[in-house]
């Protein structure tokens, strides 16, 4: 009960939410709490932006998760949230919304599949419903769950923009899934 407030007290804290593929289309068991870091880099109209993101992800049961992002560092608040369902096997879709530098509404649906027994790679399609200017951003994400051991993972994944309003970015990071 008590990560079920913190996670939501920290999502209610960042009033909007946050959709990002950092992570595989698996659903958190009810209870189960995830923390990752993740540097990344945006590539966008030739410049370049450095991230620090942290994000958490709790199990909320009946196959649902609430994923929470932040980038503390950042001088126009990247922030938010996001839920993400179970399809099926392999699949599962997520909606938020996020802030960096404007509000944006948030989809994605991603798939996984094992490359080894500790090896997975995600990929879909990821999208952004920029609110301030209805303009719709589209990315192919792309990404490799490398799990370490005891809960721990290294993530890497890159977006790679489809429509002119996206943005090219390439993150690496650790993730700790605490049961």
């Amino acid at each position: 009960m008590k990560k079920i407030i913190i996670a939501l007290t920290f999502m209610m804290g960042s009033m909007v939410s946050f959709g990002q593929v950092f992570d595989s289309s698996d659903i958190l068991k009810k209870g189960e709490l995830e923390v990752a870091f993740e540097p990344g880099v945006f590539i966008f109209d030739g410049s370049d932006d450095f991230r620090t993101f942290f994000h958490g992800e709790y199990g909320l049961g009946k196959k649902m998760d609430l994923g929470v992002s932040i980038d503390p560092f950042s001088k126009d608040g990247y922030y938010g949230a996001d839920i993400e369902l179970w399809l099926a096997e392999k699949f599962s879709i997520s909606a938020g919304a996020h802030h960096f530098s404007k509000m944006a509404l948030d989809a994605a649906v991603k798939y996984s599949t094992p490359i080894r027994s500790n090896i997975k790679f995600t990929s879909g399609l990821d999208s952004d419903y920029m609110v301030n200017n209805s303009k719709l951003a589209l990315w192919l994400p792309a990404g490799v769950d490398v799990e370490i051991g005891n809960g721990l993972s290294v993530l890497v994944e890159a977006k790679i923009e489809i429509t002119d309003e996206a943005y090219n970015y390439f993150g690496i990071g650790v993730a700790y899934k605490i049961k």
